[in-house]
């Protein structure tokens, strides 16, 4: 099963170590963009129903959608801006895609400061077709690298069986556990990489199964019902953002103000950490909030509160400490299987991990092609051996 899937395992690993820091990467590269510099007579952000309204005016047949807001004041916020959908909104995806505009703001003074597409942004997200879809349709690309990870995970079952003593009365022997966790260096070639091989997939087997369970929700639809029905709970189903063309006539005027709800969303959250407001279709729709922790060791646990968007009333409050285990894994698998569940500390150790992963297919077909030039000398002694026999008897 290695061999064939090594190639793709190869390709998803090494994608998969790039795109871990691919947030952090990105404003790193587009810095002049993100970062702000408060002055002293504009020391308070500028009102987010102002701004939005700027946008909107400025950017005309656009309506913002959502508003990501920094926890660091001296980041910049991030509009993301799209078109009304049409009658044939599913035939327009591709179209409604292409023209949505992600804008980053200097919320102090309302000055876009760029866009959030730059070439870092496409360059993740070709990384990121790679890793999910190999760069084909994404119905073939799922399929193929969802059925990758089943083999990959079968691997690494059967791959520390063989790293454990064959002879479980050996299992309280410490010598049969010796240079099972390092590389002997003065040793050979085939020996150092055979060390190589072993040595990484223990000290990777924990993230990468774990990487290789949650690989295939995102591939399979019915890989994703039949795990969260296994958690206990059902997948989270996205909840599109629907703008209509009154919206932006309706949000006037209506009662609600989106610095209220996230005034009031400081008093029920009072945490630091970043913030996104989802914009609502209207009057009768709902604006939600999504509040999420930032920092070294932190949980990639999202709280929700829901406005009425007619009154500004609190409809709901979904904090991710109240729900079932089974529901919290269920809305962080993409957080488990990127690395993020635990902030920056649980990407530093996934990174590492996919990086030395990233090396198992290819020590793993080195191996294989050792042993396999070892068969044509043991065939030849063998041939040799009955010709003896052979002249002997005659």
């Amino acid at each position: 099963m290695g061999i064939p899937s090594a190639l793709i395992l190869f390709i998803v690993c090494l994608t998969g170590t790039v795109y871990v820091f691919q947030k952090e990467i990105t404003r790193w590269v587009d810095s002049d963009k993100y970062k702000i510099t408060i002055t002293g007579h504009a020391s308070t952000p500028m009102p987010i129903d102002s701004l939005v309204h700027s946008l909107e005016s400025k950017y005309d047949g656009l309506q913002v959608s959502t508003v990501q807001i920094p926890e660091k004041n001296t980041e910049a916020w991030l509009f993301t801006l799209a078109p009304p959908p049409k009658k044939n909104a599913e035939k327009e995806k591709a179209t409604i895609k292409k023209q949505t505009q992600v804008l980053i703001v200097n919320p102090y003074n309302g000055i876009v400061q760029g866009n959030a597409q730059g070439n870092a942004y496409k360059f993740f997200a070709t990384v990121i077709e790679i890793h999910r879809w190999l760069l084909m349709d994404h119905a073939i690309g799922s399929v193929i690298t969802g059925t990758a990870a089943f083999m990959f995970l079968l691997l690494e079952i059967t791959g520390i069986i063989l790293w454990m003593p064959s002879k479980i009365k050996s299992f309280k022997n410490r010598k049969s556990w010796q240079g099972r966790f390092g590389v002997r260096h003065t040793a050979g070639a085939k020996r150092i990489n055979f060390d190589l091989h072993r040595a990484f997939g223990f000290y990777t087997f924990l993230f990468i199964t774990i990487m290789a369970i949650t690989g295939p929700y995102f591939a399979f639809s019915w890989y994703k019902k039949g795990l969260a029905a296994a958690l206990g709970t059902q997948p989270v189903k996205k909840e599109a953002v629907v703008l209509t063309k009154s919206r932006q006539k309706d949000r006037h005027q209506s009662q609600y103000s989106l610095d209220s709800a996230f005034i009031q969303s400081g008093l029920i959250l009072p945490y630091p950490g970043d913030t996104r407001l989802n914009l609502p279709k209207g009057t009768k729709g709902s604006l939600s909030l999504l509040k999420v922790k930032t920092g070294f060791f932190v949980s990639a646990g999202t709280d929700r509160i829901d406005f009425n968007a007619e009154n500004g009333e609190v409809k709901k409050i979904n904090l991710f400490k109240s729900k079932k285990t089974g529901e919290q894994i269920v809305s962080i698998m993409k957080a488990i299987h990127t690395g993020e569940i635990f902030g920056t500390f649980s990407k530093l150790l996934y990174f590492f991990a996919c990086l030395l992963a990233t090396s198992l297919p290819v020590t793993g077909i080195i191996i294989w092609l050792n042993k396999r030039r070892k068969k044509p000398a043991k065939s030849i002694i063998k041939k040799h051996k009955a010709a003896e026999s052979y002249l002997r008897a005659v």
